[in-house]
């Protein structure tokens, strides 16, 4: 068996040693590169409760080396997506008495400027809606 012998000739390690030390380094260098995970594997995780709740995941992402808030947005993304527009996102409201845009746009969660401007090519200005007269609203 050989040995490694520093200048004073005292004994530092076996080769053995050596070898199973460098084989130790090696395997959690292999370790740290497969653990590291996607945004969307750890958003995915999160979700299934892997990484606690609150307070707890943000200490736990950060301290493997992971930035909380950018999972916490995927996670969010995942959850609430937003639907692409599409032409069903546009429904016709009928004028009644009393109406204006303001109070038509509040109803569907838009903005009166919206709706006249989807409207152009039947209204002349925002005060000209009538009672019975057909607007598209897109959603």
């Amino acid at each position: 068996m050989e040995e490694i012998i520093d200048m004073n000739q005292e004994l530092i390690a076996s080769e053995e040693e050596v070898k199973i030390e460098e084989a130790i380094e090696k395997k959690e260098e292999i370790s740290l590169v497969e653990e590291v995970k996607t945004i969307d594997q750890l958003a995915r995780e999160v979700i299934d409760g892997l990484w606690g709740d609150e307070i707890e995941r943000v200490e736990k992402l950060t301290a493997a080396g992971y930035n909380a808030n950018k999972v916490q947005n995927k996670v969010n993304k995942i959850l609430n997506p937003k639907p692409a527009k599409k032409q069903d996102d546009i429904i016709y409201y009928t004028v009644q008495k009393g109406d204006s845009l303001s109070k038509i746009a509040r109803a569907h969660d838009t903005t009166w400027s919206r709706i006249y401007n989807d409207n152009k090519d039947v209204l002349s200005s925002p005060s000209d809606i009538y009672i019975g007269q057909q607007l598209k609203i897109k959603k």
